[in-house]
């Protein structure tokens, strides 16, 4: 588990802003990192991703290849965590703000945990 920075990236490779938060393995921040990054694709063209000094990977454009992740699928509390943090760059103030790219996205991930809360709740009533 660690610290991650993910910085986003101008037309020119150059640190327009940054987000920091902490989660249990690199696979995990590439994961989240790659979804804030599109969620903010309309105001940053790439990203890089850190932990303290090593860089775990750079995508400085969308055609750029994407992170290869071993085998990790987008959990409902990977999502929960996404949107918490679509949620802090969109109330920070800065830039992220003007993001429209981000309040869509939020939305589509806010429908998306919904449908599988109510999934389990009905799964839930079955088992019952």
């Amino acid at each position: 588990m660690g610290w991650y920075r993910l910085n986003f990236l101008g037309p020119r490779g150059e640190i327009r802003n940054s987000d920091e938060f902490y989660t249990q393995s690199d696979d995990v921040a590439l994961l989240i990192a790659d979804g804030l990054h599109e969620a903010v694709s309309d105001l940053y063209t790439g990203w890089e991703l850190w932990q303290d000094r090593r860089r775990v990977f750079r995508c400085p454009d969308s055609e750029a290849p994407r992170p290869a992740i071993s085998e990790i699928s987008m959990t409902t509390k990977m999502q929960a965590n996404l949107l918490q943090r679509e949620e802090v760059l969109q109330a920070s103030g800065a830039a992220f703000a003007r993001s429209q790219r981000l309040l869509e996205r939020m939305r589509e991930v806010r429908q998306t945990v919904a449908l599988r809360d109510k999934r389990i709740v009905r799964s839930a009533k079955r088992s019952a």
